[in-house]
């Protein structure tokens, strides 16, 4: 019996990302995204497996959330 994967590439549902795979995408190392996790910080992160796991839409929420709270200079006031 073959099993018959949940979703195809390019069906809109993202594969989970992989702590080397998010190391790269955000720019620090693996340990570090180990260190965040330990200490309930950095993106939110889940086990499958026992391996640890990433969803893109998380990732890049804390990214965003990241950088309003640290945002400096520039006009930070809303256009009118």
């Amino acid at each position: 019996m073959a099993l018959t994967p949940v979703s195809q590439p390019g069906q809109g549902i993202d594969r989970p990302l992989s702590v080397s795979e998010v190391s790269e995408m955000i720019g620090v190392p693996t340990g570090t995204l180990r260190q965040w996790r330990n200490n309930d910080t950095g993106p939110r992160s889940w086990a499958l497996g026992g391996r640890v796991k990433y969803d893109r839409a998380d990732v890049l929420a804390w990214m965003d959330a990241q950088r309003a709270a640290t945002a400096r200079g520039g006009d930070l006031k809303p256009a009118a």
